[in-house]
């Protein structure tokens, strides 16, 4: 039974992701562009998990690895966009206000700090760096799936 709940699970967060992404009118195309993509990898990723552990015929697969793979696209997908679209609006406002800001209290305070400082093309760029090291891990987990 919980594992038709989880399926369905994904199927909402699926269509979830995909609305925000259509109806999101205040996001600026870089945000839209990540979120696109987010969309698209992180229930790529939970259903890999979900053939991997309830198909028979998946079980030993490499469904899991690259669900793993998957989930670290997503994640590097969505720290490179937080960073582009800090170089390119020149603020870190978004981090910490409003709807989609982070709600993590230390990450904000440091995106306030940036911002008070003037230094948040810095944490801009530190952001964008760890997406793409991020984004290669995963890349290079795929790479090494073709093998």
């Amino acid at each position: 039974m919980l594992k038709w709940f989880f399926l369905a699970f994904l199927v909402l967060l699926y269509a979830v992701l995909n609305t925000m992404w259509i109806v999101g009118g205040d996001m600026s195309t870089d945000a839209r562009i990540a979120v696109f993509f987010i969309s698209q990898l992180l229930p790529a990723s939970l259903l890999s998990f979900w053939l991997s552990a309830y198909i028979r015929r998946f079980e030993n697969s490499v469904l899991h690895a690259q669900g793993v793979a998957w989930l670290i696209l997503a994640m590097g997908t969505a720290v490179t966009g937080a960073g582009v679209h800090g170089l390119l609006t020149g603020s870190c406002v978004f981090l910490y206000e409003g709807r989609s800001s982070i709600r993590g209290t230390l990450f904000r305070s440091v995106a306030a700090l940036a911002e008070q400082t003037g230094t948040c093309g810095i944490l801009s760029c530190v952001l964008l760096a760890v997406g793409i090291g991020v984004l290669w891990k995963g890349i290079r987990l795929f790479l090494e799936f073709g093998r």
